[in-house]
Parts: C-alpha cells; structure tokens; sequence
C-alpha cells in the first residue's frame, strides 16, 4: 500500500491581529519619525523563537534518516529505499552557522529599530562563531560568503552602538548594509529551502526532508505488504500518516522561512533604496514597506503555526 505525500502549503489565512494592523496604520500613515523603521523590526523580532529550531533540524532530519534506513522484517520495497545519511558532522556544524548568522540578521534589523524609535540602548550583539570548514565544497563556498556578511553587519552593530546615530545617519548606514542584508538573507533562504524552478542543493534543508520521505515511505511499506487488513496494519498506518503530517509540517515550515528572509531582503532593500541626500523619502517608504510587513508577519505566523 502507497502512501501519496504531498508537499505542499496550505493557504495562509490572511487574518492580521491588532498588532499588525496598528503596524500598517503606522507604515501607511507616513510619520516623519522613522516609525515605519521600528515597525519592521518589531515584526522581524517575532521570528527569534521559531528560526532556531530549523536550523537544529539539518542535523535532525540525517538522524531520523538513520533510523527508518533499518528497514524492519518483511519483503525488501521496490524501488530500494535512499542510503543512509553520513554528512550529520555537516550538517550539525551547519545548524550551528545558521542559528549565528540568522541572529545576526535579526540583531541588525533590531538595532535599526532602537536606533530610530526614541532609545537606542540595550543593542544586541549575538556574534559567535562560524565553522567554514565543510566535507561538501559547495557548502564551504556558501558559508563562506555569508560568514563574511554576517562579519560585516554585526560591526554595523557595533557603530551603531557605539556612535549613537540616528535618523540621517540610518539612512547611510542601510546604504552600506544591503549589499550583506542581501547576501545574507537570501542566503539563508535558499539553504533552507531553494526557490521554484533553481537547482535543490542535496545540503539544503528542503532536500534532507525530500530524501527523508522517501525514506519513510519505504519503512512503512514493509509491514503494511505483509498483511495490509490486519489490526496491526491499521496501527501502522495510523503510525505512517503521523510521521507524513510532521514531515508535511517542516516542509511548510521551511517555506514559511525562505518568505520571511525574502521579504526582510526586500524591504531593506526598499528602505535603501528611499533615500534623499542621506534621508528618508518619507512620502514613499510607508507605502514601499506595507507589503513587505504583511508578508512577513503572515511568514512568522506561518513559521509559528507550523513548528508547533
């Protein structure tokens, strides 16, 4: 008996809650006092909490693989299920760079917020350590790059923090930092889950959980050709559909991710872009970013509901 999985997301239920509305009210209201700046951090921030447990999940899903790779006793399935995972040093040391470099792009869009909102104190400086030194080549090129980005924007971190700048002197430093805000958010993205129609890495996480199903399948499908009516083949099929629905939930999970970096990416790159001789346009940067907020507010929400 054949189970069909299918990976796709389910349609977000577009229903903002009152901080979002108040939030656009602010972004669309076009006040002069960099409110559409603090508005973007605050939703960023919501991803903190969520963002952490995909990346652990590399290392995660090579260890599920393992154990449905032992096959239990019955008729071997056709086709052969995939091989075992082995890059779990990987991917692990992997888990840990995203965790650092997720942070820092967070922090920065914090320290924005503080920055233009009436305290700048308290900025947060979460730099750690990054590994560059990875079995697959493709991998280390990656990180590398965005080792350097993450490099780059945490010492944007630390000049903002240290010069106290505000309201013009934002608009110069989001100038500098897009180049590594675009770097690394898009970076992130597509380690976890690459774009439609591009080439899946086999490292990303989206792949893991592609192989991870397959592997499933084949596990479940052992048992079940034995005897598929018994009372023991309704057990396990009961088993089967609960492990399809939590795969089912990190895939949507790590689309939900790949929307919240491409819209942060986006609206910095819309805040860069408004500005005038070192300011704001304010009359364009409400407009500019509304979307950009609903999209990643429906992206943390997502995230939320689906890794719950």
């Amino acid at each position: 008996m054949q189970r069909h999985r299918l990976f796709v997301r389910e349609p977000f239920t577009r229903q903002l809650g009152a901080r979002a509305i108040f939030l656009l009210t602010v972004l669309l209201a076009g006040c002069v006092d960099l409110d559409q700046v603090t508005a973007l951090a605050k939703v960023a921030d919501g991803a903190k909490a969520s963002l952490p447990v995909i990346a652990a999940d590399f290392k995660g899903s090579c260890d599920r693989q393992n154990l449905y790779v032992h096959l239990p006793p019955g008729p071997p399935p056709v086709p052969p299920p995939p091989k075992a995972c082995v890059n779990g040093d990987d991917f692990e040391k992997l888990g840990n760079n995203l965790i650092t470099e997720q942070n820092v792009l967070l922090d920065y869009f914090d320290a924005l917020g503080k920055l233009a909102s009436s305290s700048s104190a308290g900025f947060q400086k979460s730099v750690g350590t990054l590994s560059a030194s990875f079995k697959d080549a493709g991998l280390s090129a990656a990180q590398q790059t965005m080792a350097t980005s993450a490099g780059n924007l945490a010492a944007a971190i630390s000049d903002m923090a240290l010069q106290g700048y505000r309201k013009k002197k934002i608009a110069d430093i989001v100038g500098k930092a897009d180049k590594d805000v675009t770097i690394l958010a898009n970076g992130l993205a597509d380690q976890v889950a690459p774009a439609a129609g591009t080439a899946v890495s086999a490292t990303s996480y989206v792949s893991l959980l592609s192989n991870e199903g397959l592997l499933i399948d084949s596990y479940y499908a052992v048992p079940l050709a034995k005897d598929p009516n018994s009372l023991a083949a309704i057990l396990v099929n009961r088993q089967w559909q609960d492990d399809v629905n939590q795969l089912n939930a990190r895939m949507n999970a790590a689309q939900a991710y790949r929307k919240l970096m491409v819209s942060l990416a986006a609206a910095h790159w819309k805040l860069a872009s408004d500005t005038k001789g070192g300011h704001f346009d304010i009359k364009t940067l409400g407009k500019d970013l509304g979307p950009d907020v609903v999209q990643i507010e429906e992206a943390v929400a997502a995230l939320q509901k689906d890794l719950r």
